[in-house]
């Protein structure tokens, strides 16, 4: 370890006097040299360091004891700092000790299998039962700890070993040391830093071997340790063969590996025995319940003792003479066919072996013995279960979108938005298709280019994270999420250490005296409540930010430089939302901006992504404009597209095999969103199918029952409800994204998704967001469903009679409610399921259901004549007075007030603005308002349209 001299702080741009001719600064370097290798060093990493720029100023940065830099230079290089006086190469370490800079040399770095003091970091050293100064008696190295950071494995200066752990390989009774087990040979003497055998008692057997106590019992006993020259001694037990404890010595027993000159002499004296006739002495290996041999192994290598072949073949070849001899009675040998092994009571034969070796006889399997991989495929197409047809089968409705030179081909709309900033290009959705064609229907020129196929996960940058700012950390998430309805401060009643929670409710408040914001963490750091801010309330997908000190934030481990990227918002109705977030993973990119000769890049970290905003040089790459500038493996490199501009009006043609090859961004990449929509032809390939059922929405399958309806109606089958409220079709995707990346636990299963419910009018939303669903499913078998939006029963009033604009048009045909069932018929053929036109099949039966928004009509009859969904289904008529049933018009009512007079059950339909197609009924004299739910199905509305695609599913063996 080499010490270099704190630099003084009012002279940063003087260099230190020479070390070596000062021998009174060259005495104080030495006593603190042994001083800090006397002493555990903890660390508080502040990044690497270029020793040719200083940067970081290396001064101004190690503030604190234990901050620490890593020197960043090429491989090999040997440079000498003019700033601290010494020599340095790539991984040296400089940390701050007292009022000194400490260099530490990259071979002295301690390796990451090593466990020495100077590994230990502040906040372990914490936590040890003992802390003593070096020098006293007791110095503790912890060895394991568990997540809560407590130690369960540590070892003392005197060389013994304390914890909570388990051997009972070596026949230690539990209750004598306890809790968790070690592994097998997890401990061996080349594991152990010099710095701990130095400290281990040295004890002499005779031989001239020292011992290393490895374990110990509760009286200080050796149960188990290991001598110089690698053998293990110890306790062992083998319960498997019946040996006494202790009686095993000599080296570690391997699987299988006992023989002669494994046992003790005591043991093999008592088992040598010469009682065979033929002069071989035999050894006892399984013995019965009364001491007879079962197993024994003669000198020879043989094995003798009554053996059980009724799991395998014996042929003929392996019989001896003797069971030959007595098998052959009324055959010559060369008429042999067939040996009798086994006679039943009346000495027919029952087993008997073929000359072949071959098995035959009537043999009784025991139940669950044979396998699926044991029967004829005639068997199995006897016995095939529901799951395993449904997994197996051919079904015209698992289509796959395909080029097929348009044989089979039909124009589709392949749409795309230009959200976000307007400097990155955005690639249209994963399809299969020979060209794009289709015209800037735009009013802003656009740019199309080649796609590189690049992994851009950023999209906009929005600065700098530091997880550690606070100085509170969580570590455990607890439930549930702070700002919830049911939450009050404190949010957890009996926090522990390291606990949090998530901050939940919309906006910035205070609460408990602390004042937090939508997506921070309320962290409780074992004695306070505290709050980890989060990088925003309002992240939206593509959004990232680049971390600047290594920390942990909700779900995820940050390192200095890591990209964290939004995945956007998870809602879970109206305002109950929560940002998240996955890091970026090496070979992915994040766009930084523009760059020029007069904009030079000034990040550079793997993975970052440039846009030459004109024709120009830069870090000496010559590009054009729309071309990639990227920083990987410490190089720029040049992605070349070429772009090819389409003005206002004008069309395009742009050939590919998939509609991914291209991208597209506004010529003025001004932010504003903007959307184009291109054609091509495809065709339909049929897949197989998986099984498991994952319901993907926004609030709709959440409400009603109807996800837990579903549930219950495939059971046993699996099936999995992920409802996020308030959510549109690019929050619904943007969950997926992030399932995915956290396990991706549906894969495999059959996906059904219903979503466009909030972002209905925006059509090409719900198209693009739809194919780009069907591309994730290539890793899940390709299964999924969709439901098409249902469109709210909202009222309007012609005039004449309540209308429901929604319903009607998508019953006529006309309006973006029925373009979206045409899109899916079209795209996905028998691939989707139309929730209004199921309930419009169930509403022919509810012919006595009166429907009140059309007085003297039922439901069935408004569903036939105006292809209204049924009113029943969103208003609860058992809450009604007399069910709904024998209420009186008196006539629309635009007025807000109450109606007054009048008799039981007389009522009115409101026509006045926000509340039309609401009612005033009057109840034994009393006037009331009826209003309802029009967007979401009532509880009992919910399990009739479960019911409805449970029957889908069943008819197209889904």
């Amino acid at each position: 370890m080499k010490l270099s001299a704190k630099i003084q702080q009012e002279e940063p741009g003087k260099q230190l006097q020479d070390v070596q001719e000062n021998q009174q600064q060259k005495a104080k370097m030495v006593a603190l040299e042994q001083k800090v290798d006397a002493v555990t060093l903890g660390r508080n990493p502040k990044g690497s360091w270029n020793p040719k720029t200083n940067t970081p100023n290396i001064v101004a940065t190690l503030v604190k004891a234990g901050d620490s830099l890593i020197v960043k230079l090429p491989p090999k290089e040997v440079y000498h700092s003019e700033v601290m006086n010494v020599d340095v190469q790539n991984g040296d370490e400089f940390i701050l000790y007292g009022d000194e800079i400490v260099h530490i040399e990259n071979s002295k770095v301690p390796g990451a299998e090593t466990v020495t003091p100077d590994t230990l970091a502040p906040d372990t050293l914490s936590m040890l039962p003992e802390n003593y100064e070096l020098g006293n008696e007791t110095v503790f190295y912890p060895i394991v700890a568990d997540q809560q950071g407590r130690l369960v494995l540590y070892g003392t200066k005197d060389g013994r070993l304390w914890g909570n752990f388990q051997i009972s390989e070596q026949g230690i009774p539990a209750s004598s040391i306890g809790g968790d087990k070690l592994k097998t040979a997890s401990i061996d003497l080349s594991r152990l830093a010099s710095e701990v055998k130095d400290v281990m008692p040295v004890n002499y057997d005779g031989s001239g071997l020292t011992i290393y106590p490895i374990v110990t019992d509760q009286e200080g006993r050796l149960v188990l340790y290991a001598t110089s020259d690698s053998q293990l001694h110890g306790n062992f037990q083998i319960s498997e063969q019946s040996l006494p404890a202790g009686s095993v010595g000599s080296d570690k027993l391997k699987t299988a590996s006992v023989n002669l000159t494994k046992l003790a002499s005591d043991v093999a004296q008592v088992l040598v025995q010469s009682y065979d006739t033929n002069g071989r002495t035999r050894y006892p290996i399984v013995m019965d319940d009364d001491g007879r041999l079962v197993l024994s192994s003669g000198q020879d290598g043989s094995i003798l003792g009554k053996f059980d072949l009724s799991l395998s073949k014996v042929p003929y070849t392996s019989l001896p003479s003797e069971v030959t001899g007595g098998l052959i009675t009324t055959y010559e040998a060369s008429n042999v066919t067939r040996f009798p092994l086994v006679m039943d009571q009346d000495g027919k034969v029952c087993v008997w072996i073929e000359k072949d070796g071959s098995l035959s006889g009537k043999i009784s399997l025991a139940v669950g013995s044979v396998t699926e991989e044991s029967l004829s495929d005639a068997v199995k197409a006897k016995l095939v279960q529901p799951a395993f047809s449904r997994l197996n089968s051919y079904n015209p409705a698992h289509v796959q979108l395909e080029d097929d030179e348009s044989w089979r081909g039909k124009r589709i709309e392949i749409p795309l938005s230009l959200p976000g900033s307007g400097i990155p290009f955005h690639r249209f959705p994963s399809l299969r298709v020979p060209h794009l064609r289709g015209i800037n229907t735009t009013d802003v020129s656009l740019e199309f280019r080649r796609s590189m196929s690049l992994a851009i996960r950023g999209k906009v940058y929005q600065g700098t994270f530091d997880p550690t700012v606070s100085g509170f950390v969580g570590l455990n998430l607890r439930t549930p999420r702070f700002g919830d309805a049911s939450t009050a401060w404190p949010p957890l009643a009996n926090p522990q250490a390291g606990d949090y929670v998530e901050r939940f409710k919309a906006g910035s408040t205070t609460e408990g005296g602390l004042p937090s914001k939508r997506g921070d963490l309320l962290v409780y750091n074992g004695s306070t409540w505290g709050v980890q801010p989060g990088p925003t309330s309002a992240a939206k997908p593509g959004d990232f930010w680049r971390v600047t000190a290594a920390g942990k934030f909700g779900d995820l481990d940050l390192k200095v430089d890591d990209i964290l990227i939004s995945t956007g918002p998870e809602f879970n109705g109206g305002t109950g939302t929560f940002p998240r977030y996955i890091v970026r993973r090496p070979g992915e990119f994040f766009v930084m901006g523009e760059c020029s000769s007069a904009n030079v890049p000034a990040v550079t970290l793997d993975g970052a992504l440039y846009i030459f905003s004109n024709s120009s040089t830069v870090k000496g790459v010559a590009g054009n404009r729309g071309d990639y500038l990227i920083y990987e493996n410490g190089v720029w490199g040049l992605y070349s597209g070429g772009t090819v501009t389409v003005a206002p009006g004008a069309t395009f043609v742009l050939n590919c095999s998939n509609a991914n090859e291209w991208e597209v961004r506004r010529a003025d990449v001004y932010p504003g969103i903007k959307g184009i929509t291109a054609y091509s032809q495809v065709a339909t390939l049929y897949l197989r199918v998986s099984d498991g059922i994952v319901l993907f929405s926004d609030s709709m399958f959440g409400n009603g029952f109807i996800g837990t309806t579903i549930a219950t109606l495939v059971s046993p089958r699996s099936c999995t409800t992920e409802s996020f409220g308030g959510g549109t079709s690019w929050d619904v995707l943007s969950m997926v994204h992030k399932r995915i990346r956290s396990g991706d636990i549906h894969a495999g299963k059959l996906h059904v998704f219903w979503h466009g419910q909030n972002n209905q009018y925006d059509t090409a939303q719900t198209k693009e967001v739809a194919y780009r669903l069907a591309s994730l499913m290539g890793a899940a078998q390709r299964r999924f469903l969709f439901w098409s939006v249902l469109g709210q029963r909202a009222a309007d009033f012609d005039g004449n009679r309540i209308t429901v604009p929604i319903q009607e048009g998508a019953f006529a045909g006309t309006n973006h409610i029925s373009e979206i069932e045409n899109f899916y018929e079209y795209t996905f053929p028998r691939q989707w399921f139309c929730p209004r036109k199921a309930l419009l099949t169930w509403a022919a039966t509810q012919t006595d259901v009166p429907d009140l928004q059309y007085p003297g009509k039922s439901v069935a009859e408004t569903a036939a004549l105006y292809g209204v969904v049924p009113l029943n289904v969103f208003l609860s008529y058992a809450s009604l007075p007399n069910q709904g049933k024998g209420w009186n018009f008196q006539g629309y009512r635009s007025e807000g007030t109450m109606p007054t007079g009048g008799l039981h059950l007389d009522y009115f339909i409101r026509t006045d603005n926000g509340n039309k197609g609401y009612f005033y009924v009057n109840n034994q004299g009393v006037w009331s308002a009826i209003s309802f739910d029009f967007t979401h199905l009532n509880s009992f509305g919910g399990p009739i349209l479960a019911q409805k695609f449970y029957e889908f599913l069943t008819l197209n063996n889904l």
